[in-house]
């Protein structure tokens, strides 16, 4: 593991290893901006969701993280938005209607988690939660054929409803 040398006698330097803190981990590669893409290349079940991050005044959040999962094997996708705010993640319809999202930014001391819902069923009983005005900045817009469109407004008037975990 590489450190950080520090300075001693001018024949000698000492090495201090790096702190997890200060490392990422194994799960944790960042990719440059453009699309994570999850499902297999030409995969006829495969979708794309793709959007715009925001801030409270709707100016776009270049180098975001926008990580999203779902249940199953190669069920995350990662990527980071470009100077416009925008991301695409390709990935399969989740059989649950809904794909969990975290978003890291500069400027949030943790990362915001939401839900992308592309299909809502009746009686979902995390969205019946959700204040009835508020609903649809969970809901995915279909944009396109296999196609949505989610825009995440990290808060403001149209703030994208988060959940604490």
């Amino acid at each position: 593991m590489k450190g950080v040398a520090t300075p001693g006698k001018a024949h000698s330097r000492r090495v201090i290893p790096r702190t997890p803190s200060q490392t990422l981990g194994t799960r944790f590669g960042i990719r440059p901006p453009g699309p994570s893409r999850i499902a297999p290349a030409g995969h006829p079940a495969a979708i794309s969701v793709h959007g715009k991050v925001m801030d409270g005044s709707g100016a776009p959040v270049g180098a975001a993280l926008v990580e999203t999962w779902q249940r199953g094997p190669d069920g995350l996708g990662r990527c980071l938005t470009d100077p416009s705010g925008c991301f695409e993640v390709v990935t399969l319809a989740p059989r649950s209607g809904y794909l969990g999202a975290l978003v890291f930014a500069a400027g949030l001391l943790r990362p915001v988690a939401t839900r992308i819902y592309l299909v809502t069923r009746p009686a979902d009983p995390v969205l019946e939660k959700v204040p009835a005005e508020r609903r649809h900045t969970l809901i995915a817009v279909p944009d396109g054929r296999q196609a949505y469109r989610f825009d995440i407004r990290l808060q403001g008037p149209g703030e994208t409803v988060f959940f604490e975990f």
